[in-house]
């Protein structure tokens, strides 16, 4: 498909919990006018919605045998995210971005696929990777070896999505508590895929922090990641932007 568009598809992934909602929200509401000049693109998926979310906005909320029948057609791309599929219609997309840059906020496996898939492949791109570390702090993690990396994120990325459902006043199921595992053992396997994005954010104030609930302005590594997410998006060098080689998350 090819695409005469005026604008770009700028992706903002990384796992889950990392922050990039709280990122995206606060975003929106600090450099509004930046924000303003965008256009979100919403996928559907098959998971629950979450305390704060709302049907259009964060996504489109289907049962999972819909978005299974969304497979049957050429107009969507649909793919496995942890335990859930999720659905890209491609037709929307490339008519968004015919008018203006349009905004991605999710998953490393979408983020990826919005990198790979031929039919998006005519679409100019910003890619962006949210990360819970940065690459000196992965330097001194590995040395103690692959296994030890692994249980230290998974650790640590577990942690923060039980603290986030519990922002959520939320007493967890089994299946939840299965779909946090899930996605915190992910986590391993989506920092091996960040070094495929054009830049990526150290940021330690994941979703659980309460940091970005600042009434003046996020605080902290949120703050940071909030302006580092402008500077790019304005073409403006960052400190805090970081890119990794190949082999770096061992």
């Amino acid at each position: 498909m090819t695409d005469s568009a005026k604008g770009k598809l700028i992706i903002l992934a990384g796992p889950s919990g990392v922050g990039k909602t709280a990122l995206r929200r606060a975003f929106s509401t600090f450099y509004q006018d930046l924000y303003s000049r965008m256009t979100p693109l919403i996928l559907f998926t098959s998971r629950p919605i979450r305390p704060f979310e709302s049907e259009g906005v964060d996504y489109f909320f289907r049962s999972l045998s819909e978005i299974r029948n969304l497979k049957q057609g050429p107009r969507y791309i649909v793919h496995k995210v942890h335990q859930d599929f999720q659905a890209i219609d491609k037709i929307n997309l490339h008519e968004l971005i015919k008018d203006s840059d349009v905004f991605y906020e999710g998953n490393t496996a979408i983020g990826r696929l919005f990198q790979t898939h031929p039919d998006l492949s005519a679409i100019k791109k910003i890619t962006i990777f949210l990360s819970p570390l940065s690459r000196q702090e992965i330097l001194r993690i590995r040395v103690r070896g692959k296994k030890n990396f692994q249980d230290t994120l998974l650790t640590l990325m577990r942690q923060k999505l039980l603290r986030r459902m519990k922002q959520y006043g939320r007493i967890l199921n089994a299946q939840e508590v299965k779909d946090i595992q899930q996605r915190a053992i992910d986590a391993y396997f989506e920092l091996k895929e960040a070094y495929h994005f054009d830049y990526i954010i150290p940021n330690h104030d994941g979703e659980d922090s309460d940091n970005w609930d600042k009434s003046f302005l996020p605080a902290g590594d949120a703050g940071r990641a909030l302006d580092t997410l402008a500077a790019i998006l304005t073409n403006h060098p960052h400190p805090n932007i970081e890119k990794w080689e190949e082999n770096l998350v061992p």
